[in-house]
């Protein structure tokens, strides 16, 4: 399965200023775990060769139930 590329700003994100939305938490947080660990863990779980549309990176789902985790956000929330 093609995997959706994330590294790209979108177009609003090149428009706003360096740092807005920034949450020192979140980057503490991000430079504490180490995300190639569950990377690894979670590889096997996306079915490579399926047809359709690319689907997100697992690690960036799974960051996000974390972060749905964390904040008590619901589904609609969350996206």
């Amino acid at each position: 399965m093609a995997v959706k590329q994330t590294g790209q700003p979108s177009f609003i994100e090149a428009w706003l200023p360096k740092g807005a939305g920034a949450n020192a938490a979140l980057n503490r947080l991000s430079g504490l775990v180490k995300w190639y660990r569950f990377e690894k863990l979670m590889a096997h779980l996306r079915d490579e060769g399926s047809p359709g549309r690319p689907g997100y990176p697992v690690l960036v789902l799974f960051r996000a139930l974390l972060l749905q985790s964390l904040y008590g956000l619901s589904e609609r929330e969350l996206e």
